[in-house]
């Protein structure tokens, strides 16, 4: 079904811009390019959130290792004075 986009757009503009006044559809081919660039992006998003994903759990990883050896050090330091 075709819109009547002429008599919307005259009341707002003087004249109707070519876009606004006929109905355009897309090729086949365009189409499926169209869909084709749509799955390139989506798959592109999942490996960059995947990425990021890993990238927070190793640093997880780190920070709770650094903990850790944080928490060793300090007894270490307490326990200190006796060794020298």
């Amino acid at each position: 079904m075709l819109c009547n986009f002429e008599a919307d757009v005259a009341t707002v503009l003087v004249e109707p811009v070519p876009f606004a006044t006929m109905y355009v559809t897309r090729t086949k081919q365009a189409h499926i390019e169209f869909l084709m660039q749509a799955a390139d992006w989506k798959s592109c998003r999942h490996r960059a959130t995947s990425g990021t994903q890993l990238a927070e759990l190793e640093h997880r990883r780190t920070l709770e290792q650094a903990a850790l050896r944080e928490a060793a050090l300090r007894s270490e330091l307490d326990r200190g004075p006796e060794r020298f």
